[in-house]
């Protein structure tokens, strides 16, 4: 009950950095559009909304990994989990993140039909990949992640 209530807390907190990072660069982009004063402090709320969420994401692997670990002897707390992800992903799990949360952002050139991405996040480059969210491609998701997990 008390993981329970734990994860349900994180979760929360977790959203509300992403949506205060949102507001924070939608203002952002609004005051640079219009040649308002200001930039700065509002590319320092940007600064502060993005280390929030990392904060936010980190208590959120914190917990996901205390749910992994429990697992086999509490079958139940798998419903606090994305149905159908690998047992292997789930210490790399992290629910609210999304293409926006990750650093200088470029497309890939490539024949795929999910689009690919150059990207970096607390200063390590990494490789996305986007998936239309559906039951079907989320099962592919999840298997290509457990691939190049194996691969790593």
């Amino acid at each position: 009950a008390e993981l329970d209530r734990e994860t349900c807390e994180v979760r929360e907190s977790s959203k509300c950095a992403s949506e205060d990072l949102e507001d924070a660069e939608r203002e952002l982009q609004r005051a640079t559009r219009r040649g308002e004063s200001g930039i700065q402090q509002l590319e320092a709320s940007v600064t502060e909304a993005k280390d929030r969420v990392r904060q936010a994401q980190t208590a959120e692997r914190a917990v996901h990994k205390q749910l992994f670990e429990r697992l086999d002897d509490f079958p139940e707390l798998r419903q606090l989990l994305p149905s159908g992800m690998p047992a292997e992903l789930l210490p790399y799990f992290q629910e609210s993140r999304s293409l926006e949360h990750f650093e200088e952002r470029s497309k890939l050139p490539g024949i795929s039909r999910n689009t690919l991405w150059k990207a970096s996040i607390d200063g390590r480059l990494v490789a996305l990949k986007e998936f239309r969210v559906d039951s079907s491609m989320i099962k592919t998701c999840y298997q290509e992640a457990a691939l190049l997990l194996k691969c790593r």
